[in-house]
């Protein structure tokens, strides 16, 4: 629904429930199964920004400012305990680009402005 009042609308229709949607601007940014999506908050068909494998999961998405890369967690299935350290990567990807920087273990990452990256 619009912020000044009106008619509610669909933004986006899908068989995931959204989880950590981000809001920058007119730009949604969330994990959608296997991918990060991003979609105009006027409604609009999911832009696909990253894939992942089979045996990773997304854990949170953050769209950097400039808009050129992600901050994200991963998870890993086949690790030994899915809470331990090991098993989760805070990871940045640019846009356009199948490759990562891990940054520390951990997920949930939440830039801050510099110098600050809040897990």
């Amino acid at each position: 629904m619009p912020t000044g009042g009106g008619t509610p609308f669909t933004i986006l229709k899908t068989e995931y429930a959204p989880d950590g949607i981000q809001w920058s601007g007119e730009t949604l940014v969330f994990p959608q199964g296997k991918a990060i999506v991003r979609v105009s908050a006027n409604g609009s068909v999911p832009e696909r920004l990253v894939e992942v494998k089979d045996d990773e999961q997304i854990e949170g998405a953050q769209l950097l400012p400039g808009g050129a890369a992600l901050l994200f967690s991963i998870r890993r299935s086949a690790a030994p305990s899915a809470a331990s350290a090991e098993s989760t990567e805070v990871i940045v990807q640019r846009l356009g680009s199948t490759e990562r920087r891990t940054l520390v273990p951990g997920s949930y990452a939440r830039y801050g402005p510099p110098p600050d990256l809040v897990e």
